[in-house]
């Protein structure tokens, strides 16, 4: 029986421009925050998305 090349799984993540994102209900209550952190015409996939709210989020008040 011959072996079926294994797919790459873990690269593959949906990416979404920042407009979709915006619009998404899951991060309704991030769209302000969202709409000042990410770069117009580029894609994100939700552990982006969800790392940059993070770092934000952890960051020193000055």
């Amino acid at each position: 029986m011959a072996k079926l090349p294994k797919q790459e799984t873990e690269n593959t993540q949906a990416q979404f421009p920042k407009e979709a994102l915006l619009r998404s209900q899951k991060y309704a209550d991030y769209r302000d925050l969202l709409s000042a952190l990410l770069e117009d015409g580029k894609s994100y996939t939700h552990e982006e998305v969800e790392g940059l709210i993070d770092k934000f989020q952890k960051g020193k008040v000055i």
